[in-house]
């Protein structure tokens, strides 16, 4: 009798304990990403509730100050020493592109993560121009045409995807990019587009997205900012012989006009749908009665669609109807239009590939297939034309920096020495000497075993790890949780 009372007693208590356990579970949040990130935030704010604005900023201010008394060499060999290992030729997400406007092969670009970069031999090489600045993630990169010394960098990735970054505001460099200063908008979260007109230098103009979106005028080169049309700006264009004309593109709404220099606007979009999401739109830099729009019908996540106005934007009419492959969904993360300097009639239009017309938008021709075996990375996100032989333009998407010089028709990567590569996640096998794996943005899970960076598995990687029985064996995962093993030695792949 008293066995089956003790029995008793300890069923209720790992019953107990059992329920105790999973409320405490719940309640710190088992597997809850939202607890990472409030232990990071925590971190970073201590003793403050919230991180203060311009911390950062403050903090690589007062660095460089120490550098400056004590010397950055000598503060740099009491350090451990860090080198890159790579990868240095596969790329990563580039958001902006600009070439400059005299000298050949000069491209300046801008990474989701990983700052701003600079060729000078178009694209044979990169050198990094912003890797102690407040922020890596850029959303818009502009250099002024009749001082190319002088660029301005917005930051922050104008897209909702998870992985992307607000920023620090606007920064400006007057020596080629060797230095920047921070010059306003901090409270702005991210940008689409930013110009400097070509007929008056300090006319500066931005497009936000998040936190306080709109169009944003500057006419003291960026000392002082007005907003002066609230919404989410997704495109900027401007008249490069009409300091007074501008055109927006709207999310969710659609495109406007300005003829007094973006101070006021007049709705345009006679003949887009009424539901639609992000908005792309360009006038065309030698012809200014044509534009070129292209959008999401249906909103946000919706069908690619080109559409075409001969009438500075009075009427638009579809040019190309695309299929639920030109966006797979996600015409908010990857869209663009750019037309060449001198001829409308050539336009590229970016989607999960990049689209060519020649002939004003009659004909369109998918020139990248990304999916179906072509050279050039999925996911469009900007394009360049050099100025000074249109032939040759410069693109930018998930997989890197690409270069055309038949004027888009076709396309070789380069990005030899552009290390951009968003990690999510890396693993080390303990068992020899620096190799290592990682999990990138859609480039796959990518490890260095045999030297050389190669790809593991594609897609987009997160999690890896290292069998440490059998480190030929290697585990990582797709998204959403999707786990796999793949053995080295063997070939073979597996999910799990």
């Amino acid at each position: 009798m008293q066995k089956g009372r003790w029995v008793t007693f300890l069923l209720v208590a790992i019953t107990a304990y059992g329920q105790a356990v999973e409320d405490h579970l719940r309640t710190i949040g088992k597997e809850d990403p939202r607890q990472r990130e409030e232990a990071f935030r925590w971190a970073r704010a201590y003793p403050f509730e919230r991180i203060p604005e311009g911390a950062r900023l403050r903090a690589l201010e007062q660095l460089r100050s120490i550098e400056r008394a004590t010397g950055k060499a000598s503060l740099q060999a009491l350090q451990p020493r860090w080198q890159p290992i790579g990868p240095f030729t596969i790329g990563g997400r580039v958001r902006t592109v600009v070439h400059h406007p005299t000298k050949d092969g000069w491209v300046y670009i801008g990474a989701a993560a990983g700052g701003i970069w600079r060729t000078t031999d178009g694209g044979q090489s990169w050198t990094p121009l912003f890797d102690d600045g407040n922020s890596l993630s850029f959303g818009a990169l502009a250099i002024d045409p009749n001082n190319p010394d002088i660029l301005y960098a917005a930051t922050g990735e104008m897209s909702n995807n998870i992985d992307s970054y607000l920023g620090a505001g606007i920064f400006k460099s007057t020596d080629a990019g060797q230095s920047w200063t921070p010059i306003g908008l901090t409270h702005v979260g991210a940008f689409s587009k930013i110009e400097v007109h070509p007929l008056n230098s300090n006319l500066v103009v931005a497009g936000a997205t998040k936190n306080f979106p709109g169009f944003w005028r500057s006419t003291d080169g960026g000392r002082t900012w007005q907003r002066t049309f609230i919404g989410v700006v997704t495109d900027v264009s401007l008249n490069p012989r009409d300091t007074a004309e501008f055109f927006i593109g709207v999310q969710g709404r659609g495109v406007y006009h300005s003829t007094d220099g973006g101070q006021t606007w007049q709705f345009r979009s006679n003949g887009l749908p009424t539901s639609l999401g992000r908005v792309c739109v360009q006038q065309a830099p030698s012809a200014a009665d044509i534009l070129y729009a292209l959008i999401e019908q249906g909103g946000s996540g919706g069908i690619g669609a080109i559409y075409k106005s001969s009438n500075r934007g009075q009427s638009w009419s579809l040019v190309y109807q695309g299929q639920s492959s030109f966006f797979n969904g996600q015409g908010w993360y990857n869209a663009y239009v750019v037309i060449h300097p001198t001829n409308p009639n050539l336009v590229l239009a970016g989607g999960i590939d990049i689209y060519r017309t020649t002939d004003g938008g009659t004909t369109w021709i998918n020139v990248t297939n990304g999916y179906t075996g072509g050279n050039v990375h999925v996911d469009q996100h900007a394009a360049a034309f050099n100025p000074r032989n249109p032939n040759v333009v410069y693109a930018g998407n998930d997989g890197g920096m690409y270069r055309s010089t038949d004027a888009g028709a076709t396309w070789s990567p380069i990005n030899n020495g552009l290390a951009v590569t968003q990690f999510y996640a890396m693993a080390i096998d303990q068992s020899k000497d620096n190799v290592n794996y990682g999990g990138t943005q859609d480039n796959g899970t990518l490890g260095n075993r045999n030297n050389n960076w190669g790809m593991v598995a594609g897609g987009d990687g997160f999690f890896v790890a290292v069998d440490h029985d059998n480190p030929d064996v290697i585990y990582g995962e797709f998204p959403n949780g999707d786990l796999w093993q793949y053995n080295l030695a063997t070939g073979l792949f597996r999910r799990i």
